[in-house]
């Protein structure tokens, strides 16, 4: 049986502690700020080293000294860390730590992540910017959303990156998009695993990179992971990226329980972002689709909706037409329950609309499929409020919504108002609209990106076109 989280957090904070002593001309016995905090409670290392020192006790004893004191009422309250801590998932922190040191401070950073990792711990800095935030490495899913909806993509002015909630397949696995395609999966169970994509064509993507468009992007990669391409095989830079995400790929190592892989990071989003930009340099529909996600998930409580999914399939079991089909964007609309949203940007695939409009009215004027479908995405929607990536109002509005409908959108971005209004026409002269399904255009700017996507209007009211 595996050492509890506590004994893994006291066993940690005393090799830390010890190694400091030994390592570093510092004197943390007078180091009185010097604390690992887990919850409400807290662990000197300033007794921790007098002990240590002035009673000639071993690591092992130590260890064992504050393991026997554990009274039931002091045990350390790791579930309360992070509320106390302010930082979602961590489970110990530490103070004066960060800038104690002047020069030593990234040895002693180095020092610490690597006796984490012993105890299937992983460090990062605080957001203060005084010490660090500890996670427990069995199941890092909040450090791992943390990073990645956080990350900096040195040629990007903004992360392209969206976290969204499982789909039908892997039940239990967020889902990780960027530009639009789907880069990974993050563990939520004990007995999972993050994962990479096993999608194999990005790597090709890596292959014809430019320095005209892509030059930032090569320098960055060139000089931070010099040591990493020396050892890879390819005739060219370009050619060396590629084999390098087919390697990471093939064998799965790059991105594994305890870690997340930057080097993967870098290359699979330059890779997706390639793939789905347009020939003229263009971002595509699937890169708006998840710019829609990312900014309109998390909402204020007080708007009336947000977003809950991407990519959303109705399987042929489910829909009376015996067809699959994927709405695009998934909304709920606190005031008329869940919106299928079918995007188009640049009214590209137009020709499509009358077929989508065929299949939505199918499932949503079905009783059975629609039961079914509400309780999938009120399942779905219970991980994105688990790891707070939508609000506590949105989700508790849904839970407590007895039986909220279905209703359908076609979502126009950017392309020609008067285009877009035909393509309305066209669907409106094959049927008789129904009152649940909504039309709504938004001019789209690429130099103006954040601002034209943040104007999208997704509730019911709103799309009135």
């Amino acid at each position: 049986m595996g050492k509890s989280l506590e004994e893994r957090l006291i066993t940690f904070t005393v090799e830390f502690t010890k190694t400091v002593i030994c390592n570093y001309n510092i004197e943390i016995r007078h180091s009185e700020g010097l604390v690992m905090h887990y919850g409400k409670k807290a662990l000197s290392m300033a007794e921790i080293a007098k002990k240590l020192i002035n009673s000639g006790w071993s690591m092992e004893m130590c260890v064992r000294h504050y393991l026997r004191n554990l009274k039931e009422d002091q045990r350390l309250d790791v579930s309360e860390c992070s509320a106390t801590s302010g930082t979602r998932g961590c489970v110990a922190w530490t103070t004066g730590v960060a800038g104690m040191y002047d020069d030593e401070t990234d040895s002693i950073n180095a020092c610490m992540d690597k006796i984490a990792g012993k105890y299937k711990l992983c460090c990062e800095p605080s957001p203060s910017g005084c010490g660090f935030c500890i996670y427990n490495s069995y199941l890092n899913t909040d450090r791992v959303i943390s990073i990645l909806q956080n990350y900096q993509v040195c040629d990007a002015a903004q992360c392209p990156i969206v976290v969204v909630g499982p789909d039908g397949t892997k039940k239990s696995m967020l889902r990780i998009y960027a530009y639009g395609g789907c880069i990974g999966r993050i563990a939520t169970r004990k007995n999972d695993c993050n994962r990479l994509s096993n999608d194999r064509g990005y790597a090709r993507y890596l292959r014809n990179l430019s320095e005209d468009r892509d030059g930032v992007y090569l320098k960055h990669m060139e000089y931070t992971y010099a040591e990493e391409f020396e050892k890879t095989k390819g005739d060219n830079f370009c050619e060396k990226l590629s084999n390098k995400l087919q390697e990471i790929q093939d064998g799965q190592d790059g991105w594994l329980l305890f870690d997340i892989s930057p080097l993967y990071v870098e290359l699979i989003v330059k890779a997706a972002e390639k793939r789905f930009t347009k020939g003229s340099g263009d971002l595509g529909e699937m890169a708006i689709r998840t710019a829609i996600a990312r900014q309109h998930m998390k909402k204020d409580a007080s708007s009336l909706w947000c977003v809950i999914d991407m990519e959303y399939a109705v399987s042929r079991r489910i829909s009376p037409l015996k067809r699959q089909f994927k709405p695009d964007i998934v909304v709920y609309d606190k005031d008329n329950g869940f919106g299928l949203i079918e995007l188009k940007y640049a009214n590209d695939s137009k020709e499509n609309c009358v077929k989508h409009y065929e299949d939505f009215q199918a499932v949503i004027q079905d009783a059975a499929a629609c039961g079914q479908i509400v309780k999938e995405l009120k399942r779905r929607s219970w991980y994105l409020w688990e790891y707070g990536l939508i609000s506590d109002t949105h989700y508790k509005h849904m839970m407590n919504s007895e039986n909220p409908r279905l209703w359908q959108g076609f979502l126009f971005v950017g392309g020609g108002r008067n285009e877009v209004m035909n393509t309305i026409e066209n669907i409106k002269n094959e049927f008789i609209i129904s009152e649940n399904c909504r039309f709504a255009y938004f001019p789209y700017d690429d130099t103006d990106s954040k601002n034209c996507i943040g104007n999208i209007k997704l509730d019911y009211a709103s799309m009135k076109e």
